[in-house]
């Protein structure tokens, strides 16, 4: 029962976030959305995006840079502590390092809009 109402206050909080009423970083609702599909099936699943590199890698640079509020951060670190507290983590977690050159030469590959902002010193944090 403790569980289901722990989900409901963080499916409340993410609807509230995807209504724009909060600000979009302080929250990777999409990335528990995710993790609740993926505990639904007794299927193996390999993960591109997780919570943790939200909250280990993103979340600390953006806050690190000025561009989340200690606030917020305190807050999103607060949600993924209970978020994380719901889902069994990973049997395996990988991390890929590259030297900033090649991280912007994947962007501009990639060419997603929304990427084509990204700071150089985000991507040197």
């Amino acid at each position: 029962m403790k569980m289901l109402m722990t989900i409901h206050i963080l499916m409340t909080f993410m609807k509230i976030c995807n209504a724009g009423h909060l600000p979009a970083n302080l929250f990777s609702y999409s990335r528990f959305s995710q993790i609740l599909e993926i505990r639904k099936s007794d299927k193996t699943i390999i993960q591109d995006r997780t919570i943790y590199e939200d909250a280990y890698i993103f979340a600390p640079n953006l806050h690190s840079m000025g561009l989340m509020s200690t606030r917020d951060f305190d807050n999103y670190s607060l949600l993924f502590k209970m978020m994380s507290s719901l889902v069994k983590p990973p049997d395996l977690l990988l991390y890929l390092r590259a030297s900033v050159p090649t991280l912007v030469n994947q962007i501009q590959k990639r060419g997603r809009e929304y990427e084509s902002s990204i700071r150089i010193d985000y991507l040197k944090g």
